[in-house]
Order: structure tokens, then sequence, then C-alpha cells
């Protein structure tokens, strides 16, 4: 934002009076309470105010002290829109044990995931007519989420449960062989995210670096998460980009991919050749050891709420705490965000990994067995 010199209410309330006295020679009576005083006061006043005002006009007329609908404009002008929420869309597999005659399985029924660590579980709604052929043990059915929302990316195979029983359904699940979510779902993009990546845009209308204009036309696409490139180590000439999605595993779904993919090869030079894809998977185990303070808390609680907070860690988030693509493990970093989850955490030791952990630009840390000790319980 551009910077201006602004005079405080007190110093200007100086000038005024200093200026009044080579004017107004007359007047005898400057004392605080006096009728000139007043008045120059009240001017002051107003012209303090009248600086808020310039102040607010200044702050929404740049990208990184705009916020709300403001934002939302200079967003539209730079043809990078804020991402919307919309629902998650894609394909559970509706089974039978034993082969039998058509089913019918009709618009609106209810599949659901288990409760996930939030205690609530995810529902799903069947969105087109489907019918289970004849002889069949399977159908891939089209679902929908039912509410707006990134969390209800889940990962393959966590959806298990049929709420709403259709007779001749003996079960569902999502773990097909070809990736289950069609379209991710997405929360309202944050002022803060926005403005990260409103300095992307600009490349497209300047010099800069090939890489930095394909990050700038990936970001913006709904769905995408966090998005970096790098020039390709054995292919000569190649570039991936590498984009995360809101799923659990942060693995961008293959239409995902294919829709960056599309927008990119519209202004690449025919003669380069660039990769969209999901980043490698870098597993870790983890165990901690959470030294319970003295103001006391419930064990089970605090080896709940510490087991959250190390999952956050690894969850997809453009949060610049968590281990994203390319950023290695960080003893540190999860100790610290260990001793924020209560006033009764007194220490933190971490066990395992016994040291950092360092991963190639392209791999994405995912945690593996996840071990919390209470100590002092």
């Amino acid at each position: 934002m551009a910077i201006y010199e602004r005079p405080t209410y007190a110093e200007f309330l100086e000038w005024l009076i200093a200026q009044a006295k080579t004017l107004m020679t007359a007047i005898k009576n400057w004392r605080v309470g006096g009728v000139v005083y007043t008045l120059l006061a009240t001017v002051a006043k107003g012209f303090d105010k009248l600086l808020d005002v310039v102040d607010t006009a200044l702050a929404m007329a740049f990208w990184d002290t705009s916020e709300g609908e403001y934002l939302d404009r200079i967003a539209n002008l730079l043809n990078s829109p804020r991402q919307q929420a919309r629902k998650a869309e894609g394909r559970v597999m509706f089974g039978r044990d034993v082969a039998g005659g058509p089913v019918e399985i009709p618009v609106g029924r209810v599949v659901s995931t288990t409760p996930m660590s939030d205690g609530q579980p995810r529902r799903f709604v069947v969105s087109a007519l489907a019918t289970l052929p004849d002889g069949a043990l399977d159908v891939e059915v089209p679902v929908i989420a039912q509410v707006v929302g990134s969390r209800y990316n889940v990962a393959a195979g966590q959806i298990t449960e049929l709420v709403t029983p259709i007779t001749g359904i003996d079960y569902v699940h999502n773990d097909q062989t070809t990736y289950w979510l069609d379209v991710e779902g997405t929360d309202r993009e944050e002022d803060a995210t926005l403005q990260a990546r409103l300095p992307l845009a600009l490349s497209r209308a300047s010099l800069a670096g090939v890489r930095t204009l394909y990050e700038s036309i990936a970001a913006p696409i709904a769905g995408v998460l966090t998005v970096k490139s790098w020039p390709h180590g054995v292919a000569l000439g190649q570039v991936d980009v590498l984009i995360t999605g809101g799923a659990d595993d942060a693995q961008p779904s293959p239409a995902l991919i294919a829709q960056a993919q599309a927008a990119i090869d519209v202004v690449k030079p025919d003669l380069s050749n660039v990769v969209v894809r999901g980043p490698r998977e870098h597993e870790i185990d983890i165990e901690v050891s959470v030294v319970k303070s003295l103001a006391g808390g419930e064990v089970g609680q605090i080896r709940q709420a510490t087991y959250d907070a190390i999952q956050a860690l690894f969850l997809p988030s453009s949060n610049a705490r968590v281990f994203g693509t390319g950023n290695g493990f960080v003893r540190a970093t999860l100790a610290a965000e260990i001793m924020q989850v209560a006033d009764y955490v007194a220490n933190v030791h971490v066990i395992a990994p016994p040291e950092g952990v360092t991963v190639d630009p392209d791999e994405l840390l995912r945690p593996g067995t996840i071990t919390v000790n209470v100590v002092g319980a």
C-alpha cells in the first residue's frame, strides 16, 4: 500500500494554534477550554476523522491491504477471482454379496463415512438415478456432498455406510481403482490466501519466468489448494507443475489435474513439455511424549488433542506452518504446534523421527503411525 506521512490529532491541533496565533493577534486566551482553543480542537478532530476515511480508502485500493468485497474487485480486475465454496462430487460403488435381478438406486439416498477426527461423519447424496444391472455385483453411482467444503474430500475407502437402506444393496465403498472424487469440494477462499496468490496473477502481464506463469494459471482453479513448479531433473526442458487438492491425502483428482493441464497447455510454447501432477508421498512415523502440566486435564483428551494437532500439520492447507510440498520435517515445528494444544501441556518431547527429515522438491510428507504418550498422568 502507498505510504504517506499522516499528522496526528495533537500535531495538527498544535499546527492550527500556531497558525491562528500569527493571524489572530488580538486573541489573548489560548488556554484549554477557551472558545478559540475549543473551536480549533473541533476542527482538528474533524480532520483526524477525515484522515481515518482516507486511510481506509487507501487500504481498500491495494491488494495486500484490501479485504472483503473490495479485495474481490481487485481480484476480478486481475482475472483471478476468489475461489467460492462448492460441494464435492464423485462416484461411490453400490454392491451386493450375491448376484440377482436389477436394483434401482434412487436419487436422494444417503451414504456416509464413519465419524471423522472432529467426531462428525461426512454424508453424500445420490445425485442421479442409477441401476445395478441384472446379474452384476456392483455399480458406480454419482454422489454429491450434503454440504459445501473441502472437508468432504475424503480419502478412498472412507465412505462405508449406507445411511438410507436400499433393498438388494449390501454395501457401499469408494476405494475403486480410479480415483472416486471428480470435483473437489472447496471452502470460500480467505482474504489472506487470496492476497498471497494475487502477485502470481501479475506475472501474466509481465516478463516473469514461465514457471511463475504456469503457477499463476493453476492457482485460481477451484479445488487447487497449493501449486509449485520446478524443472524436471531427467527430461530436458520439462517443467513439472505440482498441485495439491483438498482431499485428506492432498492428492488432486484426475479431473483437477486435467483441468489445470488444459489451462496451461493453452499458453505454453509448442515445444515445451509441462506436466501437471500431484506430489510424491514421503511417509514418516511420528512418536511424541507430552508432559502433562499441574493444571490438570484428562489423559484421553490430551492424547486426542495432541493427535489432532499432529494430523493438522499434514493435512492439505495453504497455511505456511504445515509440511507442504518440498518442505521437510522440522522437530521444532511439531513441538511448537503441540504446545498450543492447551494450557495442560507443560512440555513436549519428539521421539521419532529422531532428527529432521529432508524431502525432494516434489515430495509431500505424510504421517504413518502416530504414537502419543502422556507423561505425568
